[in-house]
């Protein structure tokens, strides 16, 4: 899509849900206009709670003196005011193309999911969050996010087309992402559950909201291709001949499985999940997604 016409049809998909997302605009924007307290960690704070350590926290915040009088170690957790802002992640590996060609009549998978992010991207911005936006794949991986006006981001955005293939790990690195407040990451998360969220809890441990939205053309989901296929992997070029119709109803039980398994793993790591089905209408996929975001506390 050009960066009008993305633009364009992303401010038509917000002026339609703007009024039935007053109350989450609201949260976003905060008591003062963008500025909440959040939970961040560093010297010269108010000091607000503990959490049990866990592996990969920063050790020059424990609490000896807990430790002594409890035999367990602790986490110092303080009080900070931030000037909100938020961090939306675009997978742009070669599995995020599925043009409307095949048999899934006018959905294009790039295309709905780059609707899905500018439409973020324009109703967060009016909250008057400093807005963020990281792409995805081992082609261009980018050591920080773009912070940049919102039509210049959705620029970018329309700019990208998928390829190669994207690891979060890759590029999660908690030191340089931790500014963010909120971060909701857009992928279709065609990886073991494990590998997919565990790279934001980092971030989660950072005092970051997580939302992971799982994006999946309706053939991903249902598999109804109709007659014999060639399936070919974007990624790693690998083919298979299949006859939809005699694997069809196995392949749903393990899609819905690993749709599940995912869900509960983002549960279990603090992390809100979203599953995104492309072939709704974006108006509806923005929704469940703002839905999603302020029940995980968004701010």
């Amino acid at each position: 899509m050009t960066p009008n016409s993305l633009y364009i049809a992303a401010s038509e998909v917000v002026a339609t849900v703007h009024e039935q997302m007053a109350d989450a605009l609201r949260a976003l924007r905060g008591p003062m206009g963008g500025e909440q307290v959040g939970i961040r960690r560093g010297a010269g704070m108010e000091f607000a709670d503990h959490r049990l350590y866990a592996p990969g926290d920063d050790l020059k915040r424990l609490d000896w003196r807990a430790y002594a009088r409890k035999d367990k170690l602790f986490i110092k957790q303080f009080d900070q005011s931030v000037h909100n802002n938020t961090l939306i992640v675009v997978d742009t590996s070669a599995s995020m193309s599925l043009p409307d060609s095949v048999d899934g009549g006018d959905i294009d998978k790039w295309r709905q999911t780059q609707l899905l992010a500018a439409a973020l991207l324009l109703l967060i911005d009016q909250a008057d969050h400093r807005l963020g936006l990281l792409t995805l794949s081992s082609d261009r991986q980018q050591a920080n996010a773009h912070s940049k006006p919102c039509r210049a981001l959705i620029q970018t955005l329309s700019e990208e087309q998928p390829q190669g293939s994207a690891d979060l790990t890759h590029w999660l690195n908690v030191d340089r992402q931790r500014q963010w407040a909120n971060v909701v990451v857009l992928s279709d998360c065609l990886a073991d559950p494990d590998q997919c969220v565990a790279p934001l809890v980092g971030l989660k441990r950072g005092g970051s909201n997580l939302c992971l939205v799982h994006t999946l053309h309706p053939l991903e989901l249902d598999f109804s291709f109709q007659g014999a296929v060639k399936l070919a992997c974007a990624e790693t070029e690998q083919t298979l001949r299949v006859e939809p119709a005699l694997i069809r109803s196995r392949y749903q039980s393990m899609m819905a499985k690993h749709c599940e398994d995912l869900r509960l793993c983002s549960e279990r790591m603090g992390v809100q999940y979203c599953l995104a089905d492309l072939g709704r209408n974006v108006t509806s996929l923005l929704r469940d997604v703002m839905i999603s975001m302020r029940r995980g506390g968004l701010r």
